[in-house]
């Protein structure tokens, strides 16, 4: 069936972004859902593995700052705070002072972390496969291709707009009064 049918929405050549908004929202529920079921297993969630992976790949050695870690991951630095506290907890990943600036907390990856990634990694993936398993490989090319330069050009449209919001615990809309 498509959205159009689901949505019990009329045939019209105006409802297209409609169609690609309700896809988009669809697709992200979906995929969230298969991600947290294969993930929780090990006690992780999205936003966990998210910002495993990134201490791991994009801190390495070094480490990741934690306002860079909340700037990667589009949360807030109290949603990144309770994600960090979480990963500690299971010591997945450790924070520790930047060498030079001890201002700067930066988060990287414990041993235990690395292991956990490389044990996980094969089954992530195959979910990641099966998800898209509908598409064909061109198809998956010409979908990625489409999806980059969607978010790109949204990206140099709004900015930071919306990013912000979301990073500052305020991207649900205002309430409207019933008046």
């Amino acid at each position: 069936m498509s959205v159009i049918e689901d949505l019990d929405l009329q045939r019209r050549s105006d409802r297209l972004e409609e169609v690609l908004a309700y896809n988009l929202a669809e697709l992200y529920a979906r995929g969230f859902a298969r991600t947290s079921e294969y993930l929780g297993r090990s006690g992780l969630s999205p936003a966990k593995w998210n910002a495993l992976l990134m201490a791991r790949y994009v801190g390495g050695e070094e480490g990741l700052p934690q306002s860079r870690l909340a700037e990667l991951l589009i949360v807030s630095g109290g949603n990144v705070t309770g994600l960090i506290d979480g990963l500690e907890a299971m010591g997945l990943v450790e924070r520790a002072a930047r060498p030079g600036d001890r201002r700067v907390r930066v988060i990287r990856a414990t041993r235990r972390g690395a292991e956990l990634i490389e044990e996980l990694w094969p089954g992530y993936l195959a979910v990641l496969v099966d998800f898209s398993s509908p598409l064909s490989l061109g198809q998956k090319r010409q979908a990625a291709k489409l999806l980059e330069r969607w978010r790109k050009g949204v990206r140099e449209m709004n900015g930071n707009r919306g990013v912000d919001a979301a990073r500052a615990g305020t991207s649900r809309p205002a309430r409207r009064t019933g008046k």
